[in-house]
């Protein structure tokens, strides 16, 4: 199947009904057809062939969706840039995918200039208008001047994506996703969480992330409305969800602790939610209850996945969530393998552990990765007979629910023992005083690795380092408790909201302790 099949069935099905809604301005699907056809006519008669890379820098709008849309209309593959990245890294990928076109959009104008001094910019486009005397020509005119063109249908194992990783364990990989890809992924969602024709949906994760490619998708194949965020800001989370009357609402931890603290909180204006979803990192128990308990009327599902199975393999329902899954342990899990996943918890040599015993999660289906862009020793090491090698860590209990145990590269090895971090992580975070946490293992002469605790308090509560480590001692044996704790003003994230442990780990080789950051945005 080819992923623009969904646009062709909204314009049958719905033409007039609103695909996108950003920054007060609608298009339905019929406009979307049209905009797309045409953008791939310019793209084409750019010279852009089947299979060439066009990179993609740009934030969250419609116009960025509508260029995955137009890249795929032409048999293209686009490849989206993390936009919070350095120059270099992002001279790195446009070097390592080679784009025969760079679309940029305005807020993203000024970094041409370097990339071009790099060698590392392509011709370029400007979506939208033109950003100023400079500025390479726009998209908006050259659509306007021509005829739109016919869908080139590339379906199937046809290249769909290239999904560079978030880099928090070294040099990122390009990911090499196909339209079956997608497609399945899509498709097992849909079937998995239920109808969404009548929903809509906010977008706020940025579209450079395999987690809004895997949101965006199914709202399309749906026929369902995508209210777009350029980036996530509490307030203007809450104003949209009450105005556009959000029924679907996806969030990381970070996102989830800032909207439910911010001052225009108030539960009934979000009254329209009927499903909010968070995954992505681990989320504390206390945060998620504080969730249920103001907002009764969402259900809570919790997913699991990564950029190499096309975002969710794993996903919970709201019924895990109530107090039986609470006293049982379901809601601590991440949930159950997905309709079009097979998923195993295996030992080094690859042989299923018994239930409740940790493993290597691995994963077979539709929706794995083709493998990484000119890496074939990763992609061998990554997929080994027929299964995606996770490098997550996992237990499954009874009835299938997988709990993620930790990244296997986080597990620390103190004095013999192994400690999965985030097991002394979800203990901290109950704490009261505790907004956010990171633990991870600093290099120690007598035990090999110490626990190492990073904690952000919430505003206006003090708490001691003795107070955490008596706290955890409650919980977990002596030696997974803390033999350091760190305060600092917010934890180093990632754009997909997960604590880049890397950085604190390269704080502690300079010496450390961790300094005090205002961290990034998630999004």
């Amino acid at each position: 199947m080819y992923l623009t099949q969904a646009l062709h069935r909204a314009l049958q099905r719905c033409p007039d009904r609103s695909a996108y809604v950003c920054d007060g301005q609608r298009r339905s699907f019929a406009d979307v057809h049209d905009r797309v056809a045409r953008l791939g006519a310019v793209l084409d008669a750019r010279g852009v062939q089947p299979g060439d890379r066009v990179a993609l820098l740009a934030g969250n709008a419609t116009e960025t969706i509508e260029a995955f849309l137009g890249c795929w209309w032409i048999g293209a593959v686009p490849c989206p840039v993390n936009t919070r990245w350095s120059v270099p890294e992002m001279v790195f990928a446009l070097r390592d995918c080679e784009p025969r076109m760079l679309l940029v959009d305005a807020a993203h104008a000024a970094l041409l200039a370097p990339l071009r001094e790099a060698g590392a910019c392509p011709q370029s486009m400007a979506l939208g208008g033109g950003h100023g005397p400079d500025a390479p020509p726009g998209c908006e005119p050259a659509m306007r001047a021509v005829e739109p063109r016919a869908d080139g249908r590339w379906g199937g194992e046809h290249l769909a994506a290239l999904l560079y990783t978030g880099g928090t364990t070294g040099r990122s990989k390009g990911v090499m996703l196909s339209h079956a890809n997608l497609w399945s992924s899509a498709m097992g969602r849909l079937a998995d969480v239920g109808p969404m024709e009548d929903a809509v949906a906010l977008l706020v994760t940025p579209l450079f992330h395999v987690a809004a490619i895997s949101r965006f998708l199914p709202h399309l194949l749906a026929g369902s409305t995508v209210v777009v965020l350029p980036r996530f800001d509490p307030a203007e989370v809450i104003a949209l969800i009450e105005r556009e009357k959000v029924t679907d609402l996806p969030v990381v931890p970070s996102m989830l602790q800032r909207l439910l603290d911010d001052p225009a909180f108030v539960p009934e204006r979000l009254r329209s939610l009927r499903r909010l979803s968070y995954g992505a990192a681990p989320s504390a128990e206390a945060l998620l209850r504080r969730a249920q308990a103001l907002l009764p009327w969402a259900g809570l599902t919790q997913s699991y996945g990564m950029t190499e199975s096309s975002s969710t393999v794993v996903i919970s329902t709201p019924a895990d969530h109530d107090e039986a899954g609470w006293r049982d342990g379901r809601a601590r899990a991440a949930g159950r393998a997905c309709t079009v996943v097979e998923l195993r918890v295996a030992d080094e040599q690859g042989l299923d552990v018994a239930p409740g015993e940790v493993g290597e999660i691995l994963l077979r289906g539709p929706t794995v990765m083709q493998g990484y862009w000119n890496r074939p020793e990763e992609t061998a090491a990554a997929l080994r007979d027929g299964w995606l090698r996770t490098g997550d860590a996992g237990r499954l209990a009874p009835g299938g629910h997988l709990h993620v145990v930790d990244r296997i590269k986080d597990m620390i090895v103190t004095g013999g023992e192994n400690v999965y971090s985030a097991e002394v992580e979800n203990v901290l975070a109950l704490h009261p005083a505790v907004s956010m946490c990171a633990v991870i293992g600093a290099p120690d002469p007598l035990w090999g690795e110490a626990v190492r605790a990073v904690v952000v308090l919430r505003p206006g509560v003090t708490v001691d380092d003795a107070a955490l480590v008596a706290y955890c001692r409650r919980s977990l044996a002596g030696y997974k408790c803390p033999k350091r704790i760190d305060f600092v003003d917010a934890l180093p994230l990632t754009a997909a909201g997960k604590v880049a442990k890397n950085r604190l780990r390269e704080a502690l080789r300079d010496g450390g302790p961790p300094a005090a950051t205002h961290g990034e945005d998630p999004t």
